[in-house]
């Protein structure tokens, strides 16, 4: 009865934390491995870069089952990396700037060249191994590299951008590598074409040593890494969960010389002992060298072995197994983690739609235009109307739609419902019918933004010159959701357009006008980093993103959308508006001549806007007809509670455009002023403000 309590313990802890502990090196790689690190003797907590000059080379071979002093002169050393055949040690002294190489045995120590190593590389073809190295130890030093054990010229391999080397990994061919170009921008270098791709923010990047081109990047908690695939997928692993690291921040992530097998050290527990925190800069006397192994799907760490145990610090561990350069990352792991299994209406529902938009299934936010209810119930089963807020100079336009011409419309009491509809099924569309004023517009500019300033948002779909972009944050796309940030389509000035953006994990669908428009990237991940944030229309939180342009129809889903679906939200749209006539304006050269005198914002209250009507003299009209020569103009003077200034006096010329009064239903309910009593006269507005 005891051994069956204590096996269902057992189970249940590996269960639970999803791995096992290994105790023999050999069992972990299957096969011959060995361990190299640098061990701190100042007895201090610090930063591992900072020893005092106090450290050895240490290493660990699974044949022998113990540690060995590599290089025993205590000096500054830092980051040993193996040569492919695991028979020696390159490694960089930040004391004298030089780098080194030392065989396993401790022998033939030798200097190879000024400076700070980066990685060390055989190249395939002709089996010669190469250190490629940084000339000093700053983000502005290139990037060489020289042959290891012939005379060479060292060869220039990256100076496009700054280059921070932690941690600078290459590829088994050498075409690619990883990096940060620099700090804290990760991601994987051409090093053939001198481009490079941005794949996320943090630190201490690795990249496969098989030609998978699969990368990861730390992140800013130090207990995760974030595994990119060269065909867009990606993917969490959490590498703080080994026995003894007990949930406590990790650091040095590394690759090995397989694929199969990484190493790290921890826990940084900084002072005070308790998680939390950036603790890596307060290295500490606990801290150990760890080796994991992948599991089978790589989504995470199958089996932890711990190397070390002392009251030394332990840094910068790599790892060499026996024939892993001839292990592979399986091509299936990459496509298989795209796969996401999204439910989405099916024909008989869609068809039953009639009127837009189709179905309150999932709709967490509607605002079709200012004269509709716009109910949607929220995830508490309440019933919200959309109240918008205009701020700037944003009106109601023409059909009741949403003019944002140097104006804003906040949205309130939404944020809520949105938050937490959307982080429950990780899923989002955006619907909206639009058209903007201009193609010089960028930033991008905001058109409908779910944030609270330029760099933090959950998503926000914009205007960026003659395309339309889209940002969204993901675990992987970074607090501004910009990487990154994905191009949906070219529009068109003045040309009004039905938009559908469709999301689920690792899906990303856009529809102009009911049709499916080709993207060439996609995001990753779930919203489990959403924020509290606000709904806004035509600018961002705090302004310097302003929109010029007019909306209607805006909703928004916590569901994915499937073609059939989008393409009859379009046709139920088209069949909303087919009846409507455009006003047709009238461009005319006047002289104003008779004025309403604008009234004081707070004598108008509650009121935040108002017109008022003038009278002008036609004297010449350059497009459409008029009946007579004098005519009233209505145009704003007093918006979100501010006076606009007149910009003609009495006597002055201006030209103007302008449609019939009658033909703008949206102005029934604004504050108008007048002092004219000619009520013969036609009366028009000026739709230029």
């Amino acid at each position: 009865m005891r051994n069956l309590i204590l096996i269902t313990a057992l189970i249940l802890i590996f269960n639970t934390f999803g791995y096992s502990q290994i105790t023999d090196l050999r069992e972990l790689s299957k096969n011959h491995s060995k361990v190299v690190w640098v061990r701190d003797f100042s007895g201090k907590d610090r930063h591992s870069n900072s020893n005092e000059n106090k450290s050895k080379i240490v290493g660990f071979d699974s044949k022998e089952g113990k540690e060995r002093i590599i290089v025993d002169k205590l000096d500054g050393y830092t980051k040993p990396l193996f040569t492919p055949d695991g028979k020696r040690v390159v490694f960089t002294n930040r004391r004298d700037k030089n780098i080194y190489i030392v065989n396993w045995d401790g022998t033939n120590l030798r200097k190879l060249v000024k400076g700070s190593v980066a990685d060390v590389w055989q190249n395939p073809v002709d089996d010669m191994i190469w250190v490629y190295y940084q000339t000093d130890f700053g983000q502005k030093a290139p990037l060489y590299r020289m042959p290891i054990d012939k005379e060479g010229k060292p060869e220039l391999v990256w100076n496009t951008t700054e280059l921070d080397i932690d941690n600078f990994q290459l590829s088994r061919d050498g075409k690619y590598a990883s990096g940060l170009f620099p700090w804290p921008k990760g991601g994987v270098a051409n090093l053939e074409t001198k481009d490079w791709e941005l794949l996320g923010n943090g630190c201490w990047t690795s990249l496969s040593p098989d030609d998978s081109k699969i990368f990861w990047i730390f992140d800013g908690s130090h207990r995760n890494v974030y595994i990119s695939s060269d065909n867009g997928g990606k993917w969490m692993v959490p590498i703080g969960n080994a026995p003894g690291i007990n949930g406590f921040e990790v650091y040095h992530p590394r690759w090995s010389n397989s694929p199969e097998i990484i190493s790290i050290s921890g826990p940084y527990v900084g002072k005070g002992g308790q998680p939390g925190g950036n603790r890596i800069r307060e290295g500490y006397t606990k801290v150990e060298i760890y080796v994991g192994k992948f599991s089978a799907d790589y989504k995470s760490i199958e089996a932890w072995m711990q190397i070390t145990k002392n009251d030394v610090g332990d840094y910068f561990p790599d790892v060499w197994v026996k024939g892993g350069e001839k292990i592979d990352i399986p091509s299936t792991i990459s496509k298989d983690i795209n796969k996401v299994n999204v439910k989405t209406l099916d024909s008989k529902t869609i068809n039953r739609f009639k009127t837009w938009p189709g179905t309150n299934e999932g709709l967490v936010f509607l605002w079709e235009n200012s004269r509709t209810e716009n109910k949607v119930k929220t995830f508490d089963n309440k019933n919200y109307s959309a109240q918008l807020k205009l701020k700037g100079k944003a009106i109601y336009g023409i059909n009741n739609s949403l003019d944002l011409s140097d104006g804003l419309a906040i949205i309130e009491g939404a944020n809520e419902n949105i938050l937490h509809a959307c982080q429950n099924s990780n899923q989002l569309t955006i619907e909206a019918y639009i058209s903007c004023d201009n193609l010089v517009q960028e930033g991008p500019a905001r058109i409908i933004s779910f944030s609270s300033n330029a760099s933090s948002r959950n998503f926000t779909l914009g205007q960026d010159k003659n395309k339309l972009v889209m940002r969204l944050r993901t675990p992987f796309s970074g607090n501004n959701g910009s990487m990154p940030q994905i191009e949906l389509g070219e529009i068109k000035q003045n040309e009004p357009l039905h938009l559908i953006v469709s999301y689920a994990q690792g899906h990303l669908k856009c529809y102009f006008n009911g049709k499916q428009m080709p993207l060439q990237k996609t995001y990753q991940g779930d919203f489990s980093k959403w924020s509290e944030q606000q709904l806004i229309f035509g600018d961002e939180v705090g302004g310097g993103r302003n929109w010029s342009g007019n909306m209607e129809g805006v909703a928004i889903y916590n569901r994915f959308f499937n073609d059939e679906e989008a393409a009859k939200h379009y046709e139920l749209w088209q069949k909303k508006i087919k009846d409507r006539i455009k006003p047709s304006t009238i461009v005319v050269n006047a002289t104003l001549e008779q004025i309403s005198t604008t009234p004081e914002p707070t004598s108008i209250a509650p009121y935040q806007r108002c017109m008022a009507e003038f009278v002008y003299k036609i004297n010449k009209v350059e497009k459409g007809t008029l009946q007579t020569d004098r005519i009233i103009v209505t145009q704003w003077v007093i918006l979100d509670g501010k006076k606009i200034p007149v910009s003609v006096k009495i006597g002055e010329t201006k030209k103007m455009f302008l449609q019939k009064f009658d033909d703008h239903k949206e102005l029934e309910g604004e504050r108008l002023v007048s002092d004219i009593d000619e009520f013969d006269l036609e009366r028009f507005v000026n739709i230029n403000r």
